[in-house]
This record gives C-alpha cells, sequence and structure tokens, in this order.
C-alpha cells in the first residue's frame, strides 16, 4: 500500500448519541484516497448504515487502517 509507514493525524469525535450513533472520523492529514473527500470524510459502510452499538473505536480504526490498504472500488468518493 502506498500509505505503508505513513503517519495520519485523524479526528475522532463521539457524539452524544454513542454508542446508539457510530462516532465522526475524519482524516486531517491530506491525502489521495478513494474513499476518502477532500475533507478528510471516510466513506467507510460501518460509519453509515452498517454501523452497531456493539462495534468498538478499535474495530473502527481497524477498520480505516484495512480501507488505506485495500480500496472499497464499490464506494469512491470525488477527492
Amino acid at each position: 500500500s502506498p500509505y505503508e509507514g505513513g503517519k495520519f493525524k485523524v479526528e475522532l469525535f463521539l457524539p452524544d448519541e454513542y454508542p446508539m450513533a457510530p462516532p465522526k472520523v475524519r482524516f486531517m492529514t491530506k491525502l489521495y484516497h478513494p474513499n476518502i473527500d477532500k475533507l478528510g470524510r471516510i466513506c467507510l459502510d460501518i460509519l453509515k448504515e452498517k454501523w452497531s452499538p456493539a462495534l468498538q473505536i478499535r474495530t473502527v480504526l481497524l477498520s480505516i487502517q484495512a480501507l488505506l490498504s485495500a480500496p472499497n472500488p464499490d464506494d469512491f468518493l470525488d477527492a
């Protein structure tokens, strides 16, 4: 992955409704990735319709890490 070994600043916000609502996560570091828009917002199903209160922050972060390694071609954003 072109992101391997990189250091990226991420903002994680837990809304008042958490854990019933997903956390808000975005990259503060600018990077080009087909599933991350120019504002750093991440297109990841578990941060949207696939969210479950049973998911942990660790799972969210690992999913973002996996997305960097393997972009989702079915969920491209306009960067």
